[in-house]
């Protein structure tokens, strides 16, 4: 919640938004990590391979949209060490988190034909 104003905003603090779980907020970020974990735990218990190789030509629009935004979001971490503006950083996250949720809440990813795309896809996420 802090760093979700810029450095130049007034800081007020609401509980409220501060413990929302449908959207923009802390719990919002760690349901969506909760979830990919969750996914890879059920698929490979302990033993997660190591590397996973995606391949664009197979996603659609949707799943490509996820594709870039993570490739965003490293690049805006790179970034704050010259810009040291964090509430970039929440923005896209929250950005990406909700992404997931759409995506997770109309996708079937284990056991469907595309799962090892699906599974590189959110690796990309963690």
């Amino acid at each position: 919640y802090d760093l979700h104003f810029n450095k130049l905003q007034d800081y007020i603090f609401n509980w409220d938004y501060v413990l929302n779980t449908k959207k923009n907020s802390a719990p919002y970020l760690q349901n969506a990590f909760v979830r990919i974990d969750s996914i890879f735990f059920k698929k490979f218990k302990d033993n997660q391979p190591k590397d996973f190789t995606l391949n664009l030509e197979l996603l659609n629009e949707s799943e490509k949209n996820i594709f870039f935004n993570c490739q965003k979001t490293k690049e805006i971490i790179h970034n704050l060490t010259t810009e040291y503006s964090a509430n970039i950083l929440c923005e896209q996250l929250m950005l990406l988190c909700q992404l997931f949720h759409n995506f997770y809440e109309s996708t079937p990813i284990l056991n469907s034909e595309k799962e090892m795309i699906y599974l590189s896809l959110l690796k990309q996420q963690l």
